[in-house]
């Protein structure tokens, strides 16, 4: 499984994160599960992070329950 981490451009600054493209070139050249959103929903969210870069406990437990979620479904349990 790959992660797709945000990076950070002038749009952070008002709360709009992305992901970066280079992540959907990776999983399909590796053929990789790859797992978006979750750390956007995080960093988007002043009620799941503890600073402009980093989850707080909310945001941790956000992104564990939708990592377990794409898993199931990708068929580990």
């Amino acid at each position: 499984m790959l992660v797709a981490i945000p990076y950070f451009t002038a749009g952070a600054l008002i709360g709009k994160v992305s992901e970066h493209p280079l992540y959907d070139e990776l999983a399909k050249q590796y053929q990789l599960p790859l797992f978006k959103d979750a750390w956007v929903d995080v960093l988007s969210n002043k009620d799941m992070k503890s600073d402009q870069v980093h989850g707080n406990a909310k945001g941790y437990r956000h992104f564990a329950e939708k990592s377990n979620i794409f898993l199931k479904k990708k068929g580990f349990r």
